[in-house]
């Protein structure tokens, strides 16, 4: 038996659900999801403080090793509305922001994230595809 996988993901249906008329929510909203997933400084904090251990396999992370972020909580918005959020200075300015985004976050190794957790093979199937 096959299965297919929805047409949209729960992160398009919470995008659509704020709608792009609320511009600043949507912002901040989308620079969390496709800014703070993939900043420097955030992935460098996390790594420090798992102590370079992936929380999925409870393996080593070297800083060589291809990661994701993996966020617990789809409706965690970033605190600052600019293009790329400023995870550092949020972390100097304005910490109690960045602990509140931050402990919805883990590091994962890539196969662990997507593999493990999320239960694709190397890279999620494509909207509609037969697994």
């Amino acid at each position: 038996m096959a299965i297919k996988i929805p047409k949209k993901s729960k992160l398009q249906t919470i995008k659509e659900h704020i709608g792009k008329d609320n511009v600043d929510t949507y912002r901040r909203f989308d620079n969390f999801h496709n800014g703070v997933l993939n900043n420097q400084f955030m992935r460098d904090y996390l790594l420090k403080e798992q102590d370079y251990m992936c929380p999925f396999c409870d393996k080593e992370i070297k800083k060589t090793d291809i990661t994701n972020i993996h966020h617990e909580e789809t409706d965690i918005q970033c605190c600052y509305v600019s293009e790329i959020p400023p995870c550092e200075k949020c972390f100097y300015k304005n910490h109690m922001n960045f602990y509140k985004c931050y402990k919805a976050l883990k590091l994962l190794h890539r196969e662990c994230h997507i593999g493990g957790l999320h239960g694709y093979d190397k890279k999620r199937p494509k909207e509609d595809e037969e697994v």
